[in-house]
C-alpha cells in the first residue's frame, strides 16, 4: 500500500511538471502569493531596462528575471506544491509555454528522499535549497513547449528558455 502511494505521489509529480501544455487557458492566474519587483540587481548586464526580482512569498524565495521578460512570463501556483514559470504569451494561446517549475518537498513526510530518484531520472529534478523543514528542486520541460509553428512565439520562448539556468542560480531563500 506505502509503495502504491509513492508511487502515485511521484506521477502526480512528474504530470504535473511535463504537461503544463495539457490546458487551455483564457486569463492569468491570480492569488499565487507573488510580488514582482523592478531590481536593479545586475541592470548594468541588461540595456533594455532593470532586472525584476520575482517573489514567492508563499515558498519563501526569490529569483531574478532579465528587464526584457517584464509582461513576458506567468506564474501558476501548481497545486500547493510549488511554482510554474511559464511564457505567458505562448501560455495564453495554447497552455503550453513552461520554462521551468520550483516544487517544494515536505522533509516531515520524507517527500525528498522517497520521491526524488523517480523525479531526477524522469524530469531531471535538481536540489537548489535544502533547510531542516523542506527541500527545493528545479525542473525543466522535458516536452517541446513552444508552438512550432508560429516562428516569433517559438522565437521568444527559446529566447528565454536560455536564460533559466542564469535565473536558477540567483535564488535565494527569504525565511
Amino acid at each position: 500500500m506505502k509503495k502504491n502511494f509513492f508511487t502515485v505521489v511521484i506521477l502526480v509529480v512528474s504530470l504535473t511538471t511535463m504537461v503544463g501544455c495539457g490546458t487551455r487557458v483564457s486569463k492569468d492566474i491570480e492569488n499565487t502569493g507573488n510580488v514582482n519587483q523592478p531590481s536593479n540587481i545586475g541592470s548594468d548586464k541588461n540595456p533594455q531596462g532593470a532586472d525584476i526580482t520575482y517573489v514567492n512569498e508563499k515558498y519563501g524565495f526569490s529569483l531574478v528575471f532579465p528587464g526584457y521578460w517584464q509582461d513576458q512570463y506567468n506564474v501558476e501556483d501548481v497545486h500547493g506544491i510549488g511554482v510554474r514559470i511559464h511564457h505567458k504569451p505562448t501560455w495564453l494561446k495554447n497552455g503550453a509555454g513552461t520554462l521551468f517549475q520550483i516544487t517544494v518537498f515536505d522533509k516531515s513526510k520524507d517527500e525528498w528522499n522517497t520521491q526524488v530518484k523517480t523525479a531526477v531520472e524522469t524530469i531531471g529534478l535538481w536540489k537548489i535549497y535544502e533547510n531542516e523543514k523542506e527541500v527545493l528542486g528545479f525542473s525543466s520541460p522535458t516536452d517541446v513547449q513552444y508552438i512550432p509553428d508560429d516562428k516569433l512565439l517559438s522565437s521568444k520562448y527559446m529566447k528565454m528558455e536560455n536564460d533559466v539556468l542564469k535565473i536558477v542560480e540567483t535564488f535565494e531563500k527569504l525565511n
